[in-house]
């Protein structure tokens, strides 16, 4: 099992796991001991199963062994977000998107250290970048205007003029290389994370 995020209001814990054709499903047993930076309350460990076994005994042995949802692949990204915001309880699906750490491949980002490991090494990223990579990662598959970053990046306040954002773009292509292609163009809009 490894985590992938943990949500900072409520201690949420998003893991990738596969697991072959065992009696017993480590995932759901999660419930009951430390997962991720320290111990999670048990009751506050939602479990979203995701397999790529969809007979009726896997779902019902899936939700029997502690799951609270169970989804088949292949899904599309908007029936898992919705699935994951009925699990959580949410209204909306910007509130679950505050992680403090990501991973992808190579690419580590953890938020609360505000520090970038690309295939283990560590990259030096201006606060402007990190925060511009934050946006993104937590956005990601959502195209962003060039308004949308410099609002959420630079602030309300912010008088520049809007290519600002092609140059940061550039520069974080460059320093997540070879990642850069994960930050995406959308032309004559803005940029979209897509990993």
């Amino acid at each position: 099992m490894k985590v992938e995020a943990v949500c900072k209001e409520c201690g949420k814990v998003f893991v990738k796991y596969s697991y072959s054709r065992t009696t017993r499903c480590d995932t759901c047993l999660a419930r009951s001991r430390p997962v991720a930076r320290g111990p999670v309350n048990e009751r506050a460990l939602q479990v979203l199963m995701l397999s790529a076994r969809g007979r009726n005994i896997d779902r019902i042995l899936g939700v029997e062994l502690g799951a609270d949802d169970y989804v088949v692949k292949t899904y599309s990204p908007r029936e898992l977000t919705r699935r994951l915001i009925d699990v959580l309880g949410h209204s909306t699906s910007e509130t679950f998107l505050e992680f403090s750490y990501w991973q992808e491949e190579g690419l580590h980002v953890d938020f609360e250290a505000h520090r970038v490991l690309v295939e283990g090494v560590e990259v030096q990223l201006t606060a402007t970048e990190f925060k511009l990579l934050a946006e993104l990662i937590r956005s990601r598959g959502v195209v962003l205007s060039r308004e949308d970053l410099l609002d959420k990046v630079w602030g309300y306040r912010y008088d520049g003029y809007n290519r600002t954002i092609d140059t940061h773009v550039r520069r974080l292509r460059h320093k997540i290389s070879p990642y850069s292609q994960w930050v995406e163009t959308v032309r004559g809009v803005g940029y979209r994370f897509k990993t």
